[in-house]
């Protein structure tokens, strides 16, 4: 216990205003600090319950299609799915 009723001695009066300082902003900083986590939080919760809803969505609609026996249509509308011949030595007539 001595240390603590000789601290002005060791740190000095200006290391005193600073520890005090530091605490006391602390003291403001930190709940500050548990305000905007809660509120982060709070968004990516609702935003993770957007994405969860549409997934849902999704599901369902994947789920219906694949009871009526329809396939899901290709993105880029080539239903052909046997690998073409080549063209280019037809066009300029050289044997491959």
């Amino acid at each position: 216990m001595e240390i603590l009723e000789n601290i002005g001695v060791y740190i000095g009066a200006i290391g005193v205003y600073v520890v005090v300082f530091v605490l006391a902003l602390l003291a403001v900083l930190l709940p500050l600090s548990a305000y905007s986590a809660q509120k982060w939080m709070y968004k990516n919760y609702l935003e993770t319950k957007s994405v969860n809803a549409k997934l849902t969505e999704i599901l369902e609609l994947a789920r219906t299609a694949q009871s009526q026996g329809q396939q899901p249509e290709d993105e880029f509308g080539d239903s052909d799915t046997r690998r073409r011949e080549p063209t280019i030595g037809k066009d300029l007539n050289i044997p491959l």
